[in-house]
């Protein structure tokens, strides 16, 4: 969060001067380009690349009016080797900004619209972010520290947001949202994690944080007004969830070993909450109708349950302990 203060300060500090393409290189191999099109006087679009190391490659093109693009290559105390960076912006009011340190990190960023705004952080070895922002008003936050993670946000729309953070090796992270005002914040800490989130419709709201190793997270959410959580503490944990409609709510949390949780919702109003204490529980909820209700609560280990809701205004509640 201080990274992306302090630079987003920075950038917009640097609007006030004209437009520019701002370059400083120190090292050897080093290649960057900037390209800057349409608008003039305080209108104009600009663009800094700054590199410290050897063989990093940095490219921007801009196409529209008062955008801001800056990329961070390494340090002056902390040299990075063999970077890439690619931002494209083309509208109005766009605000990028991408800082790597360490050595064989690949970033690309795509925004088409107006005020859209990226940040991006990389630090270890060869992380890897993709960002697409279609639309206006997007923003896209992402931290990756560790080596051989990957972070990748798709928003098409307006106002949606999105936040990736990971620590840690080969952890994975997808995002795609689709609409108006949805908000997505993805927390990943250990190795070989991955977290899939998909929302399709307006103001839904998704939360995934991993801790461990080998956990593997899940979320669909097709409607509005959907609401998603899913807290995964241990190793090996599974949490699968898919709604389908408007104003479902779905809360998941997992401590422990080897949990496995399926969730679906098909309907209207529909709320599940599933607690997973301990090891190798296996939860499966299908809810399809109306302002369904459904409780689950697994500690010790080794329990199973199967809840299925079909209708309107059903309640269950299930505890299982040993």
């Amino acid at each position: 969060m201080k990274n992306l203060i302090l630079c987003t300060i920075a950038l917009f500090m640097g609007t006030t001067m004209l437009g520019q393409f701002i370059h400083f290189q120190s090292g050897t191999g080093n290649s960057g380009t900037g390209v800057l099109l349409i608008g003039s006087g305080p209108n104009q679009n600009l663009s800094i690349i700054n590199q410290w190391g050897n063989l990093n490659d940095a490219n921007t093109f801009q196409s529209g009016l008062r955008n801001v693009s800056k990329i961070d290559q390494g340090r002056a105390s902390q040299r990075s080797n063999r970077n890439s960076s690619d931002l494209i912006q083309v509208g109005d009011d766009n605000v990028s900004c991408v800082v790597q340190i360490g050595s064989e990190h690949d970033a690309d960023v795509l925004q088409i619209g107006g005020f859209n705004f990226n940040y991006g952080y990389q630090e270890g070895f060869d992380n890897d972010l993709d960002v697409v922002q279609i639309g206006n008003s997007n923003s896209s936050a992402s931290d990756q520290v560790g080596r051989r993670n990957e972070a990748d946000a798709n928003q098409i729309g307006d106002s949606n947001f999105s936040i990736m953070d990971q620590a840690g090796r080969r952890n994975d992270i997808d995002v795609d949202q689709i609409g108006n005002n949805n908000f997505s914040i993805v927390e990943q800490n250990g190795r070989l994690n991955d977290s899939d989130v998909y929302q399709l419709g307006n103001q839904n709201l998704a939360y995934n944080e991993q801790t461990g190793n080998r956990n593997r997270s899940d979320i669909e959410q097709e409607g509005d007004d959907n609401f998603s959580v899913g807290v995964q503490q241990g190793n090996r944990n599974v949490n699968l969830s898919i709604q389908d409609g408007n104003r479902n709510s779905n809360e998941i949390y997992q401590l422990g070993n080897r949990n496995d949780v399926d969730v679906q919702q098909y309907g209207d109003d529909n709320k599940n909450i599933t607690i997973q204490t301990g090891n190798d529980h296996t939860a499966v909820v299908y809810q399809l109708g109306n302002a369904n209700c459904s409780e689950t609560y697994q500690t010790g280990r080794g329990h199973t349950s199967f809840v299925s809701q079909i209708g309107n205004s059903n309640t269950s509640t299930v505890t299982q302990t040993n």
